[in-house]
């Protein structure tokens, strides 16, 4: 189970020393469910694991070595743009409850990130100085929506104050580290022996429906020689038959006395097609022999490697032999078919690359221009994205898309850059057929969405207005010609 609310708050007073005025030097992601944060206050650099898994939430400074995710979620990378450098001002929580506040500030920014670790509802929150959020782990608040602190646990359900660790507060971080690092061991083992069974069960029942099926081709094998024998006797019919005959008698020869036997006739063929369609079907059946023969064998053997691997896995789960159990994996893996081997490993399908929400420019010197594809991309853009020295355009008086120039902290753009960005907004505006477009020009940390806003509405203090032709300038083209996201 997840730490209790004892157990939360004993892990808050150990440290509580180290988190007020800390600094956040890293956010990183091992998964998509746990958050390492690496706080530094002199002396003392710690890093503390955030897991939003249930049944394994919890949150407490850890040692253990976590490699990072090759590619950190949106909502990580949102947390670095705002967190990292920022210091821990303040740090707000309840002492009955499982959630905490840490207050940062970072020159003039200030934001606060919420850890809630509460049931299904856990999540981490990303809050702007007025309290309004920014992300949302969990996807479940809109951004902007105004955070309001969880209810009291009494209207909930009484604090849990269990607690599992008898050990000094010095030592509670480790022991709990490790408890839960063997928890993360069970499920993880539970979870490959389930897949594992569930896939073989799967594959032996396929089996055993290919084994039937071919039982039964296997008798139709056995006609072969009452067909190959009526062709024979209605070659003994030729001058007799005409096509619309039902049935015609003749003597049959193999038997003792040669009895007369009257045979069915399809009235739609003439007899010459009867008779070589009942060779055709007997050859066939003798051809198929041998290649029914060989699947049943290799379907009852399939039937058998499946079964013998269920019980295997049986008694290594009731023996609790956990050494052997690696081995036992791999040799189920290779006996699956591609297409189960992926689902026992829980392997997915590549997901298809996130959506950008704008299109990306290179300017004549290199420099990115970043224009947003619509009125939310352009509030994702704006909002999320940009840094606060980016200089950021828009085309005056016209509806049209938020364009972003990249710049370094402290660094000037050339003049020609901005009238590109400039061609550019005035280009994705509804003036772009207009002779001059005036293009607003002002840094990102002058823009402001309000929460009554439209989406793409966004409130813009100061700047300076730069006129372009979008219809006639001869630079635009080659711009155009630099989009390097052309497929999307």
């Amino acid at each position: 189970m997840s730490l209790s609310t004892r157990e939360f708050q004993r892990v808050l007073d150990a440290h509580a020393d180290e988190l007020a005025g800390a600094r956040i030097q890293r956010v990183r992601a091992p998964d998509d469910h746990t958050l390492l944060l690496t706080l530094h206050r002199a002396p003392t650099t710690r890093e503390w694991l955030v897991s939003l898994r249930s049944p394994l939430c919890r949150v407490h400074p850890t040692t253990r070595r976590l490699a990072s995710t090759p590619q950190p979620s949106a909502f990580v990378m949102l947390l670095r743009k705002h967190l990292t450098g920022a210091r821990v001002i303040d740090v707000e929580r309840p002492t009955d409850d499982r959630w905490i506040r840490l207050h940062t500030r970072r020159g003039d920014e200030r934001a606060s990130l919420v850890i809630a670790l509460l049931g299904r509802d856990a999540t981490v929150l990303l809050l702007d100085a007025q309290g309004h959020v920014l992300g949302d782990h969990a996807g479940r608040r809109a951004t902007g929506a105004l955070h309001v602190p969880p209810s009291p646990p009494s209207t909930r359900a009484a604090p849990d104050h269990r607690d599992r660790f008898p050990v000094p507060d010095a030592a509670l971080a480790e022991a709990i580290d490790a408890h839960y690092a063997r928890r993360a061991e069970d499920i993880e083992r539970t979870t490959a022996i389930d897949r594992r069974r569930h896939a073989l069960r799967r594959e032996r029942r396929r089996a055993e429906r290919l084994r039937d099926a071919l039982l039964r081709d296997l008798e139709r094998v056995d006609e072969a020689p009452a067909l190959r024998h009526r062709a024979d006797l209605l070659q003994t019919a030729r001058g007799r038959v005409r096509r619309g005959d039902r049935s015609v008698t003749v003597q049959d020869w193999a038997q003792p006395d040669s009895p007369e036997v009257i045979l069915p006739l399809d009235p739609a063929l003439d007899l010459e097609a009867q008779i070589a369609r009942a060779y055709h079907q007997a050859r066939r059946l003798e051809r198929g022999a041998d290649t029914v023969l060989r699947r049943l064998e290799e379907a009852e053997g399939r039937v058998g490697t499946f079964a013998g691997l269920e019980e295997q896995l049986a008694r290594v789960e009731d023996s609790g032999d956990w050494g052997a159990l690696p081995d036992l994996l791999g040799r189920i893996d290779e006996a699956l078919p591609g297409r189960a081997r992926g689902r026992a490993r829980g392997a997915r399908r590549a997901a298809p690359a996130p959506r950008l929400p704008y299109i990306r420019y290179r300017a004549s010197d290199g420099t990115p221009i970043l224009v947003g594809r619509g009125g939310r991309d352009n509030d994702t853009l704006t909002v999320q994205i940009a840094h606060g020295h980016d200089l950021w355009l828009h085309a005056e008086d016209w509806a049209g898309a938020h364009v972003v120039i990249r710049r370094p902290r402290g660094a000037t753009v050339r003049p020609e850059v901005v009238e590109e960005a400039a061609l550019l907004a005035a280009h994705h505006s509804r003036g772009r057929s207009d002779t001059v477009v005036g293009v607003r020009v002002t840094e990102r940390r002058h823009v402001r969405k309000a929460r009554d806003l439209p989406p793409g509405r966004v409130l813009v203090a100061g700047g300076r207005t730069v006129e372009v032709s979008p219809s006639g300038d001869p630079r635009l083209p080659a711009l155009l010609a630099r989009r390097e996201d052309a497929a999307g």
